[in-house]
């Protein structure tokens, strides 16, 4: 598998990015370690000078490239992904982290699958936990995304670790560039609804970095909430299951009974609700804040 790894970044993840470059140089090689790297930014057009340092340790043939114009997020991936030479993209969020044997797990889990699979997504894991903030935020990012994403169901992608041909995500038209967040939700649930194989690899995981100040996640999730606005319009069957899987309600038993969490889930719930209103009243294409 010969891959390109595709990471965009904005202006105030430098710090991220450079902690993940140092995680993808110290990260074991297999044959399925990246060929290329490609780092593309909207904000930050002297990146390149900026992790200079880490990219001296990288193995790999680099390219930065400067959108100014690409707004929002999901015109910047496109253009990204316009650029890519190699059959396989590999997209990872700049802040996350690859485990020191990510590759090698990753090769392992690889040659169990059909040689027809066009897309695979990949697993997260918190960060150590900075704050109980943090903790309750990447409990309720795992929830959500074990809706869709599991063993059993796999209904749409999430853009902070998967991996797919490059050919498949051109030939179904990229990232819906009229999406203002959540454009990687929607891409994977066109692709589950035009039949393309997908599997998802729960053994192979990055580390997902949380914000550990309340008013940061608050923040977050109302960005979040301006993205899901036009994506639940998009894709009105992605959350309605059913059938709640039984890893989801095992969860909701465990931390219902929990004051703390649940005073964090209502008033999260209250932002995100707050941000799809907003979207909905006052559409326009911004950078993640």
């Amino acid at each position: 598998m010969i891959s390109t790894l595709l990471i965009p970044v904005h202006k105030g993840r430098e710090n991220c990015l450079k902690a993940l470059l140092q995680s993808l140089a110290a990260a074991e090689t297999a044959d399925c370690y990246p060929r290329e790297l490609l780092i593309i930014s909207q904000d930050l057009p002297d990146i390149e000078k900026l992790i200079h340092p880490e990219l001296k340790n990288i193995a790999i043939p680099f390219q930065t490239a400067f959108f100014p114009d690409a707004m929002p997020l999901s015109t910047l991936r496109n253009r990204g992904l316009g650029l890519i030479k190699t059959n396989w993209v590999h997209c990872l969020d700049s802040d996350t982290l690859l485990p020191k044997n990510y590759f090698t797990k990753l090769e392992k889990n690889l040659r169990r699958q059909k040689s027809d699979i066009d897309c695979f997504q990949l697993n997260f894991k918190p960060m150590a936990v900075k704050s109980i903030w943090a903790d309750f935020e990447a409990r309720l990012d795992w929830a959500i995304l074990s809706m869709y994403i599991g063993k059993d169901r796999l209904y749409g992608l999430n853009g902070m670790n998967f991996l797919a041909r490059t050919k498949t995500l051109l030939d179904i038209g990229g990232f819906d560039e009229s999406l203002v967040a959540a454009e990687d939700i929607e891409l994977g649930n066109r692709l589950f609804k035009a039949g393309t194989p997908m599997a998802f690899l729960p053994d192979v995981w990055i580390r997902h970095n949380y914000p550990n100040r309340l008013w940061k996640l608050f923040r977050r999730k109302f960005w979040h909430g301006r993205g899901y606005a036009n994506v639940f319009l998009k894709c009105p069957d992605l959350f309605s299951q059913k059938k709640m899987p039984d890893i989801v309600k095992r969860f909701w038993i465990k931390f219902f009974f929990k004051p703390l969490f649940v005073w964090y889930w209502l008033t999260s719930w209250l932002v995100f609700r707050t941000g799809t209103i907003y979207e909905r009243l006052n559409p326009r294409h911004t950078n993640f804040p």
